[in-house]
C-alpha cells in the first residue's frame, strides 16, 4: 500500500479471497477522506461489482486500486493488465439479457448506476482501468429568491477569496445569472468552496468599500462588498477553461470586468497552458481581450434559440503537433486551423476491415437545467452507429434539446467513430485546442429542419 498527498493505493491479486480486503480499503479510504455514509456505501457497492467482474475475466492477475480525494469528489481506479472483455453494460442504454453472458456483465451495470461517473481509462503508461467517481452530496443549494442590495463600490481590489467569500460570491452569481452563464454544477456554494480547496479550480473576486444606505438620522455604514468574480480550471493537455466574469457592481461594471480579466490572464500566463477559453461568454466579458473561437446554436428550455459565442486567448506560442482525424472531418479541421493559425499535421485514419470490438461504450454528462447532454466515446466497437442512435433516441425522449459529442484528436481510435456520428445527424461546430490529449472537436446533433416557433434571442 502506498500513500500520497491526495491519494492512497493498494496492490492486490484478482481473487475472490481478497474481496474483503479490497472493499475495506475502498470504503475506509473514502471515509478517511471526509466523505459521508452515502458516498462510502455507493463506492463499496460499485467496488464490489467491479472487483468480482475482474476476478471473472482476469483471475489471478495483479490489480492496483487507487482512491483519490478530490475534496468535492472521490475517485477510485482499478488498474489491471489488458484482457478481452465486453464493457457494453457501461452504456446508459444498456439492457442485460437474462442469460449466462448477461449475468456476467450485470455487475458492470450495477456499478455504473451506483456512482456519478464510470468510464474506461486508456493509458500507454498505466494500461487499462475502470474509473469510478462519486461526488459529495451538498444540500446548500443557493437560493436566488432573496434580492441582494445593489452593490456600488467606492473602489476595488482583486484577490483570491477565502472560503466565506467564495460562498458569498457563489450565492451572488446564482442570484444574478441563470444556468447558461453560471452552470448548475456551481450552484452549491459549499461545493464551489471545495472545488477551490481541491486545487482543481481557482477564483478571483473584486471587492471594496461600499456605502450602504442607512436609516434616516444615522451616519450610514461602510462595508466590504464583492463587486464581481471569475473562476477557472485546467482541462486537457493545455487549455484553461474559465467562467465569467460575473459582475454585481452597478457603477463600475467595465472597470471590474477588465480588472478581473487582467489578473486572470496574468495568473494563467505563468502556467504552461497554451490557451484560455470560455465555455459560454457572459455579457460582461470585456471587449478586446479575447478573439472569437466559434459559436454554437443553443436551444433554450421551452422555446427560442440563442447563438452562443466562444472566445479564446492564446497564452503562449503553439509549437505545433500531430492530430488524428477521419478523412470526413479534415475539411472542417483545416478551415479551423487556418482561422486560428495553428500549426497542425493532420494524420488520417479510418476503419478498413481490421478486427474491432463488438460493442462500443459512450459516457454522458447531463446539465438538465439547460437541457444539455454531452457524449464522449469510452470504447470503440462495431455497433457504434446503433449505440449512438440509441443514445440519441433516449436523450431526445427525455427532452434534451442540446446534444453534443466530443472527439479527442489525440486518440487515434476515436477517428473510427466519425462515420457513425455523421450518419446519426451530428456535425462539427467547434474546435477546442489542447482541451484533451489533443485538440477536441465538438459535434452537435442537428435538427433536420428548424423547429416552428423558435426565434433568435
Amino acid at each position: 500500500m502506498s500513500l500520497s498527498g491526495r491519494g492512497i493505493s493498494l496492490k492486490t491479486l484478482l481473487d475472490e479471497a481478497f474481496l474483503p480486503v479490497a472493499l475495506s480499503f475502498t470504503e475506509e479510504s473514502v471515509r478517511a477522506f471526509g466523505f459521508g455514509t452515502v458516498e462510502a456505501d455507493r463506492i463499496r457497492l460499485a467496488s464490489e461489482e467491479i472487483f468480482l467482474y475482474l476476478c471473472e475475466i482476469a483471475k489471478g492477475r495483479p490489480c492496483e486500486i487507487e482512491v483519490t480525494n478530490g475534496a468535492y469528489y472521490v475517485r477510485v481506479r482499478f488498474l489491471f493488465d489488458a484482457v478481452v472483455f465486453d464493457p457494453y453494460a457501461l452504456n446508459l442504454t444498456a439492457r442485460v439479457a437474462p442469460d449466462e453472458q448477461g449475468l456476467k456483465t450485470l455487475g458492470l451495470l450495477i456499478a455504473s448506476r451506483s456512482v456519478d461517473q464510470f468510464y474506461i481509462q486508456h493509458s500507454l503508461n498505466e494500461g487499462i482501468g475502470f474509473v469510478l467517481i462519486k461526488e459529495k452530496g451538498y444540500t446548500d443549494v443557493a437560493d436566488p429568491a432573496p434580492a441582494h442590495t445593489p452593490v456600488a463600490l467606492e473602489g476595488f481590489t482583486i484577490s483570491t477569496p477565502d472560503t466565506a467569500a467564495i460562498k458569498r460570491f457563489a450565492r451572488m452569481a446564482c442570484a444574478g445569472y441563470d444556468e447558461i452563464y453560471f452552470p448548475s454544477r456551481y450552484r452549491h456554494p459549499a461545493k464551489v468552496a471545495d472545488m477551490a480547496a481541491s486545487g482543481d479550480y481557482h477564483l478571483l473576486v473584486a471587492a471594496g468599500r461600499s456605502r450602504v444606505a442607512a436609516p434616516a438620522g444615522s451616519a450610514g455604514r461602510v462595508s466590504q462588498e464583492i463587486g464581481g468574480g471569475l473562476l477557472w480550471r485546467r482541462v486537457g493537455r493545455g487549455m484553461i477553461e474559465f467562467f465569467g466574469p460575473y459582475i454585481f457592481d452597478t457603477m463600475q461594471k467595465k472597470e471590474i470586468a477588465a480588472g478581473l480579466a487582467d489578473h486572470f490572464l496574468g495568473q494563467v500566463a505563468k502556467t504552461n497552458a497554451t490557451f484560455a477559453a470560455t465555455s459560454y461568454a457572459t455579457p460582461d466579458l470585456p471587449a478586446g481581450y479575447f478573439e472569437t473561437l466559434g459559436d454554437i446554436k443553443f436551444r433554450l428550455p421551452g422555446a427560442g434559440v440563442r447563438q452562443c459565442p466562444f472566445f479564446y486567448r492564446q497564452l503562449h506560442e503553439d509549437m505545433g503537433s500531430q492530430v488524428w482525424s477521419h478523412p470526413d472531418l479534415v475539411p472542417f479541421l483545416r478551415s479551423r486551423y487556418d482561422h486560428l493559425v495553428l500549426p497542425r499535421e493532420i494524420l488520417t485514419s479510418r476503419w478498413e476491415g481490421e478486427k474491432r470490438n463488438a460493442h462500443s461504450v459512450l459516457t454522458v454528462r447531463f446539465d438538465r437545467p439547460v437541457s444539455t447532454a454531452r457524449l464522449r466515446p469510452a470504447w470503440d466497437g462495431e455497433d457504434a452507429a446503433r449505440n449512438i442512435a440509441d443514445h440519441v433516441a433516449v436523450l431526445t425522449d427525455e427532452g434534451f434539446a442540446n446534444i453534443f459529442f466530443d472527439l479527442d484528436l489525440g486518440q487515434s481510435w476515436q477517428c473510427l467513430i466519425t462515420p457513425a456520428l455523421l450518419e446519426n445527424g451530428f456535425a462539427p461546430v467547434l474546435l477546442l485546442p489542447d482541451a484533451g490529449e489533443g485538440d477536441i472537436v465538438v459535434l452537435q446533433l442537428c435538427e433536420p429542419t428548424d423547429r416552428k416557433g423558435e426565434t433568435e434571442t
